[in-house]
């Protein structure tokens, strides 16, 4: 039994040996390409090895190497890792070598500003720096950044993507990036070969209202439709205009439950989900409040048309709802 239980652990440690050992191995590449004075290939090698075995002594050979190549956020980042590992692990000279060298650092740390105005801050709008995602409790924030070219883009399901490269100056340079607001995406093109979208055939329109006499063409029966349809036009506007009150006041209600000032949600104070549920209230309340001005403009304009009623003729009409939609009657 105790012969198992060591083959066992054996096993099972054999795997930790032969990552410390391709560490070591990639340490040692990485060293030796520091020597050539080829810091781009001793970064791939050092930062393989701390990926298979962090340590204190990759992280500031790796530190070092930022530094010399003018890197110097990354350089200060990786000097601070070294000091919190250095600490967790008691090792106190290379703890104050390695915040001594971060703290000297700082004066020359270029920065980035990205800004995203609350109009432009969408449903689902993500940003990257340079292909890394640049979490939302950063936007705004001064943000250390090694200097040269720095590649910014934003996206949103439903928008075009926005994309800008901005150089940030060496030596504690400064640049701010606005995020505009996205473009919606355009409808897509129909499919090469496909036949053309085809009209729904209307339904057949009742005939014209006989006369009583044969006085020509029904130019009075037809002149006195435009009553009734601006009536109706008049009634359904006043109808989408008080829904869109409606709409529009319960968005605002969900806005202001949300506490989100200023449109922008603090995690864990504001509900963002509450704050983009009372926009998309409030703007549909504004359509349907121009779609009841639309509506009642154009029946006050078809009420100014109607003909005056002649005396001598009056024609009655009857507007109800049927089973296959609305029925009109009338008579003289």
């Amino acid at each position: 039994m105790c012969w198992a239980i060591t083959i066992a652990t054996g096993l099972c440690s054999a795997p930790a040996f032969a990552q410390h050992a391709e560490a070591n191995v990639l340490f040692d590449e990485g060293r030796a390409a520091m020597g050539r004075r080829d810091y781009l290939q001793a970064i791939t090698k050092l930062e393989q090895s701390q990926q298979l075995d962090p340590a204190v002594g990759t992280l500031l050979n790796l530190a070092e190497c930022y530094a010399l190549l003018g890197r110097s956020a990354s350089a200060w980042s990786t000097y601070r890792d070294a000091t919190s590992l250095a600490a967790t692990t008691k090792q106190l000279d290379r703890e104050r070598y390695a915040a001594r060298k971060a703290q000297e650092l700082e004066p020359t740390l270029s920065h980035l500003v990205v800004v995203v105005r609350p109009d432009a801050r969408v449903v689902g709008l993500s940003l990257t720096r340079n292909g890394v995602p640049l979490p939302e409790g950063l936007w705004g924030a001064s943000v250390p950044v090694d200097p040269g070219a720095q590649h910014i883009e934003a996206k949103a399901p439903g928008y075009q993507p926005w994309k800008l490269d901005v150089d940030v100056a060496e030596g504690g340079g400064n640049a701010q990036v606005e995020v505009p607001t996205l473009s919606a995406d355009a409808p897509a093109p129909p499919p090469p070969g496909a036949a053309p979208p085809t009209a729904t055939a209307a339904p057949a329109a009742a005939p014209p209202l006989a006369p009583a006499h044969d006085e020509g063409p029904s130019t009075a029966s037809q002149g006195s439709l435009l009553p009734t349809l601006g009536w109706i036009g008049v009634a359904a506007g006043a109808v989408s205009l008080g829904a869109g009150a409606f709409v529009y006041a319960d968005g605002r209600s969900k806005i202001s439950d949300a506490n989100c000032p200023d449109q922008i949600c603090v995690r864990g104070v504001g509900d963002k989900s509450l704050h983009d549920a009372g926009r998309a209230h409030e703007k549909l309340g504004v359509g349907l409040g121009i779609a009841g001005l639309a509506l009642a403009g154009t029946g006050i304009a078809l009420l100014a048309l109607s003909p005056s009623k002649s005396p001598a003729t009056s024609l009655h009409l009857q507007l109800r709802l049927a089973s296959s939609g609305l029925d009109l009657r009338g008579h003289f």
